[in-house]
């Protein structure tokens, strides 16, 4: 299934899709190809075009189309978006450090949970 901002403008109503197709062209969506400014080049072996030709054939995109897609997703991992980065302030991430530093407070309750007989064990 192929997304197109042609039918959910026409429609009103956003095509179901997997989250495959989500994530393979989430980069582009109510983008108009006369929105695109900028030209990035670059310069690669012809084994490398090859190879990234294949695989923008497979996904059904055009050569520019897929690389586009493919360093913005590299972008997000880079600056930690979506990714297993956190970002947080300085004084936030201090706080977490001394609060992890700190010695570990015996809660009770928790010990008793945690020492009580067990009705099954895992092996």
């Amino acid at each position: 299934m192929r997304l197109s901002a042609v039918s959910a403008e026409t429609t009103g109503i956003l095509p179901v899709v997997s989250l495959a197709e989500w994530h393979q062209c989430r980069y582009f969506t109510g983008m108009k190809q006369d929105e695109l400014l900028e030209r990035i080049e670059t310069r690669v072996s012809p084994q490398d075009r090859e190879r990234i030709g294949e695989a923008a054939r497979a996904r059904h995109e055009s050569v520019a189309k897929f690389v586009s897609r493919a360093a913005l997703k590299e972008a997000d991992d880079v600056l930690g978006r979506e990714v297993d980065v956190t970002r947080m302030p300085v004084e936030q991430f201090e706080a977490l450090l001394s609060a992890l530093d700190q010695p570990a407070q015996v809660l009770p309750a928790l010990a008793r949970l945690a020492n009580r007989e067990r009705a099954a064990l895992r092996r």
